[in-house]
């Protein structure tokens, strides 16, 4: 019988952050059957997270960008809108 693996989640720490029992963001591929969706959650979440599919998950990056972008150099408190 032949084996291999398939990586379906990743967990997302700050570096000073333990990989498991610190603040961790977990995004995992999912599918019920009606197409692949991403869940989005944290190791203290008790809702079972967010779901998104694959299409919205290539916006929220390209938007996301955008919106990383309208700060970059900017104080926290302050935007530059375009």
């Amino acid at each position: 019988m032949d084996y291999r693996t398939v990586p379906l989640s990743v967990s997302i720490a700050r570096a000073n952050q333990h990989p498991v029992y610190g603040e961790v963001m977990v995004l995992t591929l999912a599918d019920e059957g009606g197409g692949a969706f991403f869940t989005i959650h944290d190791n203290n979440d008790a809702n079972g997270g967010i779901r998104v599919e694959l299409e919205e998950l290539e916006l929220m990056a390209i938007e996301a960008r955008k919106l990383m972008d309208n700060v970059k150099g900017t104080s926290p408190h302050k935007l530059v809108m375009p």
